[in-house]
């Protein structure tokens, strides 16, 4: 996972215009990670849910892992918006709000509670769209399947192509 990381960091580092795999639970929230941290003012996410974690396949057995708990994701999303008022992360949601999340830790929904007027959640927008996260400086993450992806450092063309999807479910 160090190697991965590395990959990302080098990739946002230098502007890299090349897109690169994104299969795994883990390798979404690095990128995730990093989409966040590079932002300027903005993010988008578009999911189908916002788990704490997802039981993802391992050679052996199944493994959870976190997402939108993990730790370092939500301090990330702490930074950013903490940075200046006007830093939105915007969140759209395919389906509804659950009426109970049971979450026995920090979740993503807690930091939306914590600063509405920079992170808001519109639930229950259903869409025929693959889930996909991008910020105002071109870089994405974009989920054609379900554990397969491709992110990119900056790429405004497409960049601008998931903005206009974002704003229009």
């Amino acid at each position: 996972m160090e190697d991965y990381e590395a990959l990302v960091e080098k990739a946002f580092s230098t502007g890299s215009p090349l897109p690169f795999s994104n299969e795994s639970a883990l390798h979404a929230r690095v990128v995730m990670k990093h989409i966040i941290r590079n932002a300027r003012q903005e993010v988008r996410l578009y999911s189908t849910e916002l788990p704490a974690a997802v039981t993802v396949p391992t050679m052996t057995d199944t493994q959870d892992v976190e997402v939108y708990a993990w730790g370092e994701l939500l301090e990330e999303i702490k930074k950013f918006v903490n940075k200046a008022p006007a830093h939105k992360l915007l969140i759209k949601v395919r389906q509804p709000q659950p009426e109970h999340q049971q979450v026995d830790k920090p979740h993503l929904c807690d930091l939306a509670a914590q600063y509405p007027a920079q992170i808001t959640i519109d639930w229950n927008k259903p869409s025929d769209k693959k889930d996909f996260m991008v910020n105002d400086q071109g870089a994405f993450r974009f989920e054609f399947e379900q554990h397969q992806a491709i992110a990119c450092a900056i790429n405004e063309e497409v960049a601008k192509k998931l903005q206009a999807v974002f704003n229009d479910l």
